[in-house]
């Protein structure tokens, strides 16, 4: 017979207060995290602001895909807007802002 573990949430606190608890056989079982995990924790809530960034650009070129067509020509402002956005990861400093918002990034206009 084994144990079976159901996590039930990680209380991220100061660095001393991540908690982690857990259903062990009935039992509710509260661990310190190891300072691994504390880690990249931190490095994801550090990299949160750029990866919101990249899909949100990936996103708008996704969306404008379709004027590259090889039975299409771009105009010139379309060319322009998806060369801005291909540009953007070079001038960008993306954050976040207290309601975790992204801020830092001046996007370019979409042509219509």
């Amino acid at each position: 017979m084994y144990a079976y573990k159901e996590t039930v949430f990680i209380e991220i606190g100061e660095r001393d207060n991540i908690i982690a608890s857990y259903k062990d056989s009935g039992y509710t079982i509260s661990e310190t995290v190891p300072e691994s995990v504390h880690n990249s924790i931190a490095k994801a809530e550090k990299e949160k602001p750029v990866k919101i960034f990249r899909d949100e650009r990936n996103q708008l070129l996704f969306e404008t895909d379709w004027w590259a067509s090889s039975d299409l020509t771009m105009s010139a402002d379309q060319t322009a807007y998806r060369k801005a956005l291909r540009d953007l990861p070079s001038t960008a400093t993306p954050s976040l802002d207290s309601d975790g918002q992204l801020t830092g990034v001046n996007w370019p206009t979409k042509p219509e």
